[in-house]
């Protein structure tokens, strides 16, 4: 597996928000977490980026623990993320902001800046053309030159992947990516999680739409007051009568 959690759990205080969460992602595949509002998703994305250290349990990437480690230096290893509301820096250029994505495999030092060293001019030169490559990738080079702030939301969506990509992850997180999105725009990113996978980066998404989670993904985990309920297939998922508890409520409740 590539991502691997072992009876993980996280409290806040008082409060459990998991409880012994077991599941993992194997390289290649596109799998959906889900669960209703308050399940405890994000809290996931959050330990597995160093956010938050879990309670208990035990974390792993690529057959290393995750434990102790910085968002920053998790970053590096080949995880990226993006996040619930989009996090981008407005008043640069939609380049602008891929470059900065293109940070964590940057070597070039102050002093090479300062100076203008060839090996610093070649690496500017380098970063150009990635972050050029990656806004073709996700449909946005004619949008290159404009800022941030100034894309409609479904562009700023695809720039915010585009920018996670930047640094060159082995596992993309993406955190409710269709959220606010019209039904052409749900069609445009799933094409390109289709995309991005079959690139070579295996991804673990949380999403609401359950149309783009039944057909997108290989792999379905659900999870409900911070605990695992099911894990399988699509199919197996949806059909599953904790699952259909957790969003619909018990028959008896609902008359």
């Amino acid at each position: 597996m590539l991502l691997e959690l072992n009876n993980v759990g996280k409290s806040f205080g008082g409060i459990t928000a998991l409880r012994d969460v077991t599941f993992g992602v194997a390289e290649g595949e596109i799998v959906g977490l889900i669960g209703p509002n308050g399940a405890g998703k994000t809290t996931i994305f959050n330990m597995v980026t160093g956010i938050f250290e879990p309670s208990n349990g035990h974390i792993s990437f690529a057959g290393q623990p995750l434990a102790g480690i910085p968002p920053h230096k998790i970053t590096a290893r080949g995880i990226a993320r993006t996040f619930q509301n989009i996090r981008l820096f407005g008043h640069l250029s939609a380049l602008e902001n891929v470059k900065v994505g293109c940070h964590t495999w940057t070597r070039a030092g102050f002093w090479a800046s300062l100076l203008k060293t060839r090996r610093q001019r070649e690496e500017e030169r380098a970063v150009e053309q990635k972050a050029s490559e990656l806004l073709a990738f996700v449909g946005l080079s004619d949008v290159a030159d404009l800022r941030a702030d100034t894309l409609p939301y479904g562009q700023q969506r695809r720039l915010e992947i585009a920018r996670a990509l930047a640094t060159q992850p082995k596992l993309l997180l993406l955190d409710e990516p269709a959220a606010g999105m019209i039904e052409s725009e749900t069609k445009e990113l799933m094409e390109l999680v289709r995309k991005i996978r079959d690139n070579g980066t295996t991804v673990l998404l949380v999403e609401h739409d359950m149309g783009l989670v039944m057909n997108l993904c290989d792999k379905v985990v659900c999870i409900n007051f911070g605990v695992k309920i099911a894990e399988g297939t699509p199919d197996e998922v949806q059909n599953h009568p904790d699952v259909i508890e957790a969003y619909l409520g018990k028959e008896e409740e609902a008359c």
